[in-house]
């Protein structure tokens, strides 16, 4: 009994596997072909808010920043969002505005989150009083360092179809050493990545999006992310909604440098599905189902195939047959995908000679690690993120339950059970 079922696990696992690997043939071609188009076609310089919402110091912090008032586009204003005065991330902000005069900049201090994830809060009154000239909200995050045309790129796929809503990118990630747990994040990343490609995406990535400001209002985006966690998810589901469509731009895809440790990157894991498994329930399982077949149908053929020898019956032979088969289209999925690297990172290409390397022979046997994640997502009703700690409810609302202060930032800020809200303050430069 268990064999038949395995073997039907292999066999499920071989289509899906088969299916995947053509996606990442199709993202390949399609990020090729938009990387090669002319990025310097003429647009119309539509007034752009850029949000950044910013906690801590992180690694790359003031180069990732930098990068922002370094962009190729003629009218833009940059939003930077913090909970307030206290955050070390305000210093380096401050100095690179002093540094770039010519760039219209502003801060915004949005207090501390009372019934939403911080960022969620951030991004909820930093959009509370749009300026009335601003035609596109444009978002990235602090740990992100997009190319000098990445705004260009991001605002021109937005106005290149008038079916989509949102154009979204993505991260690319890049180790900052080759440990093992950078790399097995780095694979699990790349083959993320690799499902984005061209038609209509449910999901915008919170890191790099924009959206036309009368989309933003009418979905209702800021009203949604009210006590939720997700900013991305919940504006996905808002989008989805209101029929608007979502447009993938390969160009703006961004190189997110990390470095984790092996605990950092299970939580890491844990964090992203256990709020797919809140906010897009069925998009998790989905993919919790995909992933428990791959799972049992490589390794339990492996497992039963060598079992089957062992005991001297001839059969065992298919189950490694099958494994060995399950590898091969593997290593061929994971080699197309690595052909992303070269549209998505360019310039980090060469040193990502290692992470390739482990993706494309190593990344075929991580289905025990994903497994675990998912595993792990569906325990538990708690994350930290960012140094704070949230209970999740099964409607996706949250309580925050405690905070620790993150590297740099002052230690006089107290863990506490309840969390007195700010009055915004803002700055203009």
């Amino acid at each position: 009994m268990i064999t038949i079922f395995v073997t039907i696990c292999t066999g499920l696992a071989l289509i899906l596997t088969l299916l995947l690997t053509l996606q990442a043939y199709e993202s390949r071609r399609y990020a090729r072909s938009r990387t090669r188009a002319d990025q310097r076609q003429t647009i119309p310089w539509q007034r752009v808010a850029l949000f950044v919402p910013c906690k801590g110091y992180e690694l790359g912090l003031r180069e990732n920043l930098t990068s922002l008032f370094e962009q190729e586009y003629g009218n833009f204003e940059i939003v930077f969002v913090l909970e307030g005065r206290h955050d070390p991330a305000l210093h380096v902000i401050e100095r690179l505005m002093a540094e770039h005069p010519a760039i219209p900049t502003r801060y915004v201090f949005a207090g501390r989150a009372e019934d939403s994830g911080q960022k969620v809060h951030n991004l909820y009154v930093a959009t509370s009083d749009l300026p009335m000239n601003v035609q596109v909200l444009a978002f990235v995050d602090s740990d992100a360092r997009p190319h000098r045309d990445w705004l260009r790129s991001l605002v021109s796929g937005l106005n290149a179809d008038s079916e989509a809503a949102a154009c979204t990118g993505y991260r690319w990630m890049i180790p900052a050493r080759n440990t093992w747990a950078n790399l097995v994040l780095y694979s699990i990343n790349s083959a993320t990545a690799s499902l984005y490609g061209p038609g209509k995406h449910l999901l915008v990535w919170g890191g790099a999006w924009a959206i036309g400001r009368d989309a933003f209002l009418r979905a209702g985006i800021r009203e949604a992310w009210r006590g939720t966690l997700s900013d991305d998810l919940v504006a996905s589901r808002a989008l989805r909604v209101a029929q608007h469509g979502t447009r993938f731009e390969p160009r703006c895809v961004i190189a997110s440098a990390y470095d984790v440790s092996p605990i950092g990157m299970v939580e890491f894991l844990r964090r992203q599905l256990f709020i797919g498994r809140r906010y897009a329930y069925g998009l998790f399982t989905a993919a919790f189902v995909t992933t428990s077949i791959s799972f049992v149908g490589t390794w339990g053929a492996l497992l039963t195939g060598s079992y089957h020898v062992l005991m001297g019956r001839s059969s065992g032979c298919y189950g490694i047959a099958g494994f060995v088969l399950l590898y091969v289209i593997g290593v061929v999925r994971s080699y197309l995908r690595q052909g992303l690297a070269e549209c998505f990172a360019p310039h980090h290409f060469r040193r990502l000679v290692a992470a390739r390397r482990f993706d494309l022979f190593v990344g075929p046997l991580l289905g025990p690690v994903l497994a675990f994640a998912f595993v792990a997502a569906c325990t538990g009703n708690q994350i930290t993120w960012r140094g704070i700690r949230y209970f999740i409810m099964p409607s996706g609302h949250i309580q925050l339950i405690g905070r620790r202060p993150l590297p740099g930032e002052s230690s006089d800020i107290p863990s506490v059970d309840v969390i007195e809200p700010a009055t915004p303050t803002r700055r203009v430069a």
